[in-house]
């Protein structure tokens, strides 16, 4: 066998899982052609809607400001929401991955694999970014980018990644909280009492109202519909700004609204305790996401 072809397939040999992942990655990419190019018959729905319904002024402002970008105005939302989207899943194997403490566990890549396979070939992602030109999966990616940047004590990129998320999908705090909640029972069940992580929550929670009425300000806007807007999903159809009529709409509209984010980051925790059963249910809640938000599909081309 000549050199070159033993050194090429020696090269092959040592980085067969690199390319295994770039190969799938190629492949996601490929499957999300058809839905950027598809446009529903009502396209100015994508643009009106977002004046009309229930979002924070920060998505608003993004939506708006990459119609600058030299592509036609509804692939501009929709590459971003690629990007969300492969920046989900890689985040996704790294996390997964940082929580395998054990040498034998570090060298298990089949689980991270599966995670980031999961990801990028999600129903939710693909019909919740670039077929219906939503970017929930970039506010996605920037929580998960502030939670590996929390666990490697890059506590100042930490906080500016949730601050981007929690502005562009203000019902990502419910996270935010839920981990800072999940660090105190750890410290007190290690009988360690700290309590700095609520007082910097509080003035994280303090810049997350000012930046919401700021925004608010440069979109035209008063601030104080700004910081209202931003609890506005607690209560508001996102689609046509009414109060949710029944319980069962509320139910529907929370599954919408924090299906993808509570997915990911579920899956994520269940394989890091070593339980890839329940990170396989987790699929069902993928299924179950995708058919309740087929009423947000709906009332955009509807």
């Amino acid at each position: 066998m000549p050199k070159l072809e033993k050194k090429l397939l020696e090269w092959v040999d040592r980085h067969l899982y690199i390319l295994v992942l770039v190969f799938i990655s190629l492949l996601a990419l490929y499957l999300r052609r058809i839905p950027i190019w598809w446009n529903p018959e009502n396209i100015s729905a994508y643009f009106d809607c977002h004046e009309n319904c229930t979002q924070s002024y920060f998505y608003y402002f993004l939506v708006h400001a990459v119609q600058y970008l030299p592509l036609l105005p509804i692939h501009s939302i929709k590459w971003l929401s690629v990007f969300g989207d492969f920046g989900t899943a890689a985040l996704c194997l790294l996390l997964t991955r940082s929580g395998q403490k054990t040498n034998v566990q570090k060298n298990n890549i089949l689980l991270p694999s599966l995670c980031y396979i999961a990801c990028i070939f999600s129903p939710v992602l693909i019909l919740r970014g670039c077929a219906w030109a939503q970017i929930d999966s970039l506010a996605v990616m920037f929580f998960l980018l502030g939670w590996l940047a929390w666990e490697k004590e890059w506590n100042l990129l930490a906080a500016l990644s949730v601050l981007v998320s929690t502005l562009l999908y203000p019902c990502m705090l419910i996270f935010v909280f839920y981990f800072l909640w999940k660090e105190k029972n750890e410290e007190s069940r290690n009988n360690i009492r700290k309590g700095h992580n609520w007082i910097r929550a509080l003035i994280f929670f303090a810049v997350w109202l000012l930046c919401c009425g700021l925004t608010a300000l440069i979109s035209g806007k008063d601030f104080g519909s700004g910081v209202v807007n931003g609890f506005a999903w607690l209560s508001y159809d996102p689609i046509t700004g009414e109060l949710f009529a029944t319980w069962l709409e509320w139910i529907t509209g929370m599954l919408v609204n924090l299906g993808l984010a509570g997915s990911v980051t579920g899956g994520i925790m269940f394989v890091r305790r070593r339980r890839p059963s329940l990170f396989f249910i987790l699929g069902t809640h993928f299924l179950i996401a995708a058919l309740l938000g087929s009423r947000l599909f709906g009332g955009i081309i509807g």
